[in-house]
């Protein structure tokens, strides 16, 4: 198998599986807040990751090498889940999963701008036509009639699609990184770190208010000391379908999806790899719809046409020359 057909199946592979992830996002939400959704996640992440992480550890000439750079770097991956949970939690896993999934127009742009990769005329073309369907499902809750709560809807749009701004500058950040010879399974080691550092906090003071009406005024170290508490007790009174969301996003969509997409990367340019990320709403819309019955109205579907035209537009462009 060639280099390109190997980089086209990793990043094949991560495209279904964070594809099926928004509709796993958007049910798990039901049972768990965003911030507990997070830490829990990437807590298992540790208990499945540690293992395989420490044969690596004993087969590889392992060196500390960039460590503030990949810190940094599982910081931001782990801050850009904030912004499509909370996203999601607010608007419809259809529309949430198309503005999650317009990174590859900002890729494509940014990659021309930092890593001085050829941005064509025909992708300028594709990035403006992207951007006008994603502005009309974006206040695609204005122009229906059969939505209540407009207001949090039209904020968890714009949250999924500043997730897919912020989400090409880690991709690009990624490539610079990779391409100092840094191996996958180090990057995803520093991104679960990071994020159980940072959610653990997050989810203990997300459960204390979501408590605290019927509790007594607390000062600051009590409040955190008691939402650790109900961190802990949430765990034990889960339901099924709250730890199929759990084991999903953390052994497929964070461990393997991650896996195989910093392995395509590392194979081929940051633009060329781009474009397998617009395959992830088609999926996502045909589940919403299937499973959760979402409403896909004729907004909806005329902004995600014009988008998909704009994704396609700025994928097919000529070969460059040998």
């Amino acid at each position: 198998m060639s280099i390109r057909a190997k980089a086209y199946l990793y990043l094949s592979a991560t495209t279904v599986i964070w594809g099926v992830a928004a509709v796993v996002i958007k049910t798990t939400l039901d049972y768990l807040p965003p911030f507990s959704f997070l830490f829990y996640r990437y807590l298992i992440n540790i208990a499945v990751f540690l293992p395989f992480f420490l044969v690596w550890l004993h087969k590889e000439n392992f060196k500390l090498t960039d460590v503030k750079k990949l810190i940094f770097w599982g910081l931001l991956q782990s801050a850009s889940l904030i912004l499509i949970f909370v996203g999601f939690d607010l608007t419809t896993a259809a529309e949430g999963a198309f503005l999650s999934s317009l990174s590859p127009i900002f890729i494509v742009m940014g990659s021309g701008l930092i890593l001085k990769e050829v941005i064509t005329r025909q992708e300028k073309i594709g990035f403006f036509i992207t951007v006008v369907g994603a502005t009309i499902i974006m206040v695609e809750p204005l122009l229906g009639i059969n939505y209540s709560q407009i207001g949090q809807h039209l904020i968890g749009n714009g949250l999924t699609f500043l997730f897919s701004l912020v989400y090409a500058g880690i991709f690009i950040f990624s490539k610079e990184i990779i391409n100092r010879k840094h191996q996958p399974i180090e990057m995803v080691f520093y991104m679960i770190i990071t994020g159980v550092v940072m959610f653990w906090p997050l989810a203990a003071w997300e459960q204390f208010s979501l408590q605290s009406q019927s509790l007594p005024q607390v000062n600051l170290l009590e409040s955190m000391i008691l939402g650790f508490n109900f961190l802990a007790k949430l765990i034990t009174n889960l339901p099924p379908a709250a730890w199929f969301g759990l084991i999903y996003m953390s052994i497929f969509s964070t461990l393997i999806a991650n896996w195989t997409s910093n392995h395509g990367l590392k194979l081929i340019e940051a633009s060329e790899a781009a474009p397998f990320t617009y395959l992830q709403p088609i999926v996502a819309v045909v589940l919403a719809w299937i499973v959760l019955s979402e409403n896909i109205n004729l907004y909806f579907i005329v902004g995600a046409v014009i988008t998909l035209i704009g994704l396609y537009v700025t994928e097919k462009r000529p070969p460059l020359p040998k």
